[in-house]
């Protein structure tokens, strides 16, 4: 019987600091006004923790609101 190899891992290669900054310019370009205070709290979040140097769970708080903007009616 010939075993066949699992799936490759995916390798993320946007994890860097400027990669944040990126997708914060993506939230801050929908209404920043009337954006909701979870994504707003969420991009903040996002944003210090890659200022901090925590750069994925930055990113993972900054894809969060990304994904709740797309979900939010206009």
């Amino acid at each position: 019987m010939r075993i066949m190899p699992g799936p490759k891992p995916i390798i993320i290669t946007s994890d860097s600091v400027a990669f944040c900054f990126r997708l914060s310019r993506v939230i801050d370009s929908y209404n920043k006004g009337t954006l909701p205070r979870k994504i707003i709290q969420l991009r903040e979040e996002g944003t210090d923790l890659c200022r901090q140097g925590l750069v994925r769970s930055g990113l993972a708080r900054l894809r969060r609101a990304i994904i709740s903007l797309k979900r939010t009616p206009p």
